[in-house]
C-alpha cells in the first residue's frame, strides 16, 4: 500500500484505489480465498490501521523528549501511519482522534491486565496499576505528558476498555 501511495504520477483517488486493490490482493493470498468482500477488506484495513497507529505512537513517544516532539508524534507520525494503513492520501483530525482513542483504550486495558498479573496480589503494587501503569499507557497513546492525564481520564478509558473487551467476548 505504501508503494501505491508513493506513486507520483497518479491522482490521490487513483492512489487510494490502487492501494485498496493491492490490499485486497494481499488479503486474498493470506486468507487463501478466491474473493474477499469489501466488508472483509475494510475490517482488515481498520484493524491494521489501529495497530499501526498504536505502535507508531508508542515508539514515537518513547523517543520524544519535548512537548513539541510529543505533539508531532500525534500530528505527523500517527497521522501518516494511519493514512498509509488505510491507503488514503490524507486522513482528517477526526479520523485520527478516533484511532488514537481506540488504541488508548486497548493500551490502558493491556497495561492494567499486565500490571495486575505482575502484582500477584501485592496490594501496594495493585494500587499503582491505575495511578502509574494505566496512566502512563494512556498518556503515551494519546501523545500527552503524564501530568496532562487526569485520574478521571484513566478511569474513563479503563471503563471503555472493559466494555470493549466484554463486547469482544460476546462476539466470540
Amino acid at each position: 500500500m505504501k508503494a501505491a501511495m508513493a506513486s507520483s504520477n497518479k491522482t490521490a483517488a487513483e492512489k487510494e484505489q490502487l492501494a485498496r486493490e493491492e490490499a485486497k490482493k494481499a488479503l486474498k493470498q493470506n486468507l487463501g480465498k478466491d474473493d474477499v468482500t469489501e466488508t472483509e477488506l475494510q475490517s482488515f484495513l481498520m484493524e491494521g490501521a489501529k495497530d499501526a497507529v498504536a505502535n507508531t505512537m508508542k515508539a514515537c513517544m518513547e523517543r520524544a523528549s519535548t512537548n513539541t516532539e510529543k505533539q508531532e508524534c500525534r500530528s505527523k507520525s500517527a497521522k501518516e501511519a494511519l493514512a498509509n494503513s488505510l491507503g488514503k492520501a490524507e486522513v482528517s483530525d477526526v479520523e485520527l482522534e478516533a484511532f488514537l482513542n481506540d488504541g488508548a483504550k486497548a493500551a490502558v486495558g493491556d497495561a492494567m491486565a499486565s500490571c495486575f498479573k505482575a502484582a500477584n496480589d501485592d496490594q501496594s503494587k495493585l494500587n499503582k496499576c491505575k495511578s502509574e501503569s494505566a496512566k502512563q499507557a494512556l498518556a503515551q497513546s494519546l501523545g500527552e505528558d503524564m501530568s496532562a492525564v487526569s485520574d478521571i481520564d484513566v478511569q474513563r478509558f479503563l471503563e471503555d476498555s472493559a466494555k470493549s473487551a466484554e463486547i469482544g467476548r460476546a462476539h466470540v
